[in-house]
């Protein structure tokens, strides 16, 4: 194979074989003697493969230090940036055995962040969509428990301006449920101001 250019600008360097361009780590090439011109191609790949893992992990890595995603969240975005999913699999595997990727510590923030504002229901759903495991979803339910006061806050909020109407009342309620927000939690949000909104029209 033939390269026609060698290119590194701003610490990244590519490399360009006819209508193809590959980033590379510069260091590789180097260490494989790749240059411009003529090159073997079983040895211009092996090193592709080589700066391939370096520049995965290292993109895992920036993107751990910008924040916390689940471990499926974190090989979806190194896919994104054009990695191989058994590539960004592979890396994502060994971050996880280093504890730098937890999809417990995250689900737990996730939790933390979200439970005021939203029911359980909504929470388990976009946990499960975020790829985190059935089990570690599951086994946050007891602790999060009835959200009654937080239910009843934001159904506060949601209904100012409302007239006392039955048809109100429904959208309040669906507005509640898609809010995750279980029967128990929508039913003592509105009894808990029943002769304001569920009174008689």
């Amino acid at each position: 194979m033939i390269i026609e250019k060698i290119e590194t600008k701003r610490n990244k360097t590519t490399v360009y074989c006819g209508e193809k361009n590959y980033p590379f780590v510069l260091d590789v090439l180097e260490k494989y003697g790749i240059k411009e011109g003529e090159t073997d191609g079983r040895v211009f790949f092996m090193a592709k493969d080589e700066s391939d893992r370096i520049l995965c992990k290292r993109a895992l890595y920036a993107m751990i230090d910008r924040s916390e995603k689940s471990k499926k969240g974190y090989v979806d975005g190194l896919t994104g940036k054009g990695f191989s999913y058994p590539l960004a699999s592979e890396i994502a595997d060994e971050a996880e055995k280093r504890g730098l990727i937890d999809d417990r510590r995250y689900a737990e923030c996730y939790i933390h962040l979200h439970g005021r504002t939203k029911g359980w229901y909504r929470i388990r759903a976009e946990l499960k969509q975020k790829g985190v495991p059935e089990e570690i979803i599951l086994s946050f339910c007891e602790e999060f428990g009835y959200r009654n006061e937080e239910c009843k806050a934001l159904a506060q909020k949601l209904r100012k301006g409302m007239d006392n109407t039955y048809e109100n009342r429904m959208k309040l309620y669906a507005k509640l449920a898609r809010r995750g927000y279980s029967t128990q939690e929508i039913s003592y949000a509105l009894d808990s101001f029943a002769e304001d909104i569920l009174g008689d029209e």
